[in-house]
C-alpha cells in the first residue's frame, strides 16, 4: 500500500497572518520560500525560529545596489549594469556571454597558472599561453595560436619614445619631433619642403646656429649671404677654370676689391667712373684697356704696368 506523507503548508504571508500553534515536532512548511518551522507546543508561528540559517536565493531582477549579496552562488541574469568591480572566489565553469568593455583581474580561471594569458581558442575553450622570459617581444598571430616574436629590425615610428630615437630605425613617417638636442645621421637626409627662403630665418631648411660641411655643397638656387666670406683655401689659379674661387658666371662687386697676387684679364679693362691704381705688382691685361678719360683722369700704376 502507497503511504503519501504531506506536511501542514501555507504561503509565508498566510503563516504570518494566521499565526497558529503548532504542536510539538509538528512541521509547517512554507510553499513559497520553502522553508520549514517546528513547532513546540506553546508558541505561535511568529515567535517560532528557523532551525537552520536558510539561504536566501535572490532572484535575478532583485538584485539592486552596488554589491551583489554574497551568498549568490547561480544566477541567469541578462545585466548586471556597469560593475566598479568584480570579485569571483570560486572557479566559473559554464560561460559569461555578452559585451565585456574592459578585464582587469581574474582571480581564478581553470587550467591556467602562475604568468600565463588566457585567450578565447574556441567555442567555450580557453587556451594558455606563457609569458616570455625575453623581454621585449609582442604577442604574434600565426593563423592558428599565439606566440612570442621579436621586433623587426626597421622598428615602427609608432615605437619612438623617450628622448632618443631607437638605432634600429631606418625610416619614419614622423611629421614632428619637437626639440632635438643632437641629430646624427649616417644616411642620406632629404628635405623635400618647397618653401622659399627670403631670410636667414626663413625656407625649407633653417638653422640658428653655425652649420659645418665636410664635402662639396651644391646650391642650385640664389645663395644670399649676409656675412663675411673667407675662402681658406690656397689653390692657386692659373686660369679662369681653377683656383680657390671658381666662377663660371659674372661677379658684380659693390665696394672696393683687393688683389695681393697678380691680376690676370683676358678680356677688356673698362674703368667708366674712377682710376685704375696698383699698389704693387703689375697689370697685365692681354687685350686693349680702356680708362675712362685717359687724357684727363690720373692712370697710378706704382710698379710697372704692361699695356697690350
Amino acid at each position: 500500500m502507497t503511504v503519501q506523507i504531506k506536511l501542514r503548508r501555507d504561503t509565508a504571508s498566510n503563516w504570518i497572518n494566521v499565526n497558529p500553534t503548532l504542536a510539538l515536532g509538528e512541521p509547517g512548511l512554507e510553499t513559497d520560500t520553502l522553508k520549514i518551522k517546528y513547532g513546540d507546543g506553546i508558541n505561535p508561528w511568529v515567535n517560532l525560529p528557523y532551525p537552520t540559517n536558510y539561504a536566501t536565493v535572490a532572484a535575478a531582477g532583485t538584485l539592486t545596489g552596488t554589491t551583489l549579496a554574497p551568498n549568490v552562488y547561480a544566477s541567469s541574469l541578462t545585466s548586471v549594469g556597469t560593475l566598479v568591480n568584480l570579485t569571483v572566489t570560486n572557479p566559473i565553469n559554464g560561460s559569461i556571454s555578452g559585451n565585456a568593455a574592459t578585464a582587469s583581474v581574474a582571480t581564478a580561471i581553470n587550467g591556467g597558472i602562475s604568468n600565463q594569458i588566457p585567450y578565447q581558442s574556441g567555442a567555450n575553450t580557453t587556451a594558455f599561453i606563457a609569458v616570455p622570459a625575453t623581454p621585449n617581444t609582442y604577442l604574434s598571430w600565426t593563423g592558428s595560436g599565439f606566440t612570442w616574436a621579436a621586433p623587426s629590425a626597421s622598428a615602427a615610428a609608432g615605437l619612438l619614445t623617450g628622448t632618443t630615437l631607437a638605432s634600429n630605425v631606418v625610416t619614419s613617417n614622423l611629421t614632428t619631433l619637437g626639440n632635438l638636442t643632437g641629430l646624427t645621421s649616417s644616411g642620406q637626409v632629404n628635405v623635400t619642403a618647397t618653401t622659399v627662403s627670403s631670410a636667414s630665418n626663413a625656407g625649407a631648411l633653417v638653422v640658428a646656429g653655425g652649420t659645418g660641411v665636410g664635402g662639396a655643397l651644391n646650391v642650385a638656387g640664389t645663395v644670399g649671404l649676409a656675412g663675411v666670406v673667407n675662402i681658406t683655401n690656397s689653390t692657386a689659379s692659373s686660369a679662369y677654370t681653377n683656383g680657390a674661387l671658381v666662377v663660371s658666371g659674372g661677379v658684380g662687386i659693390a665696394g672696393n676689391t683687393y688683389i695681393q697676387g697678380n691680376l690676370v684679364v683676358a678680356g677688356n679693362i673698362t674703368d667708366t667712373a674712377g682710376n685704375v691704381i696698383v699698389q704693387a705688382g703689375n697689370l697685365t691685361v692681354s687685350g686693349s684697356a680702356t680708362v675712362g678719360g685717359i687724357n684727363t683722369k690720373s692712370l697710378s700704376i706704382a710698379m710697372a704696368a704692361a699695356l697690350s
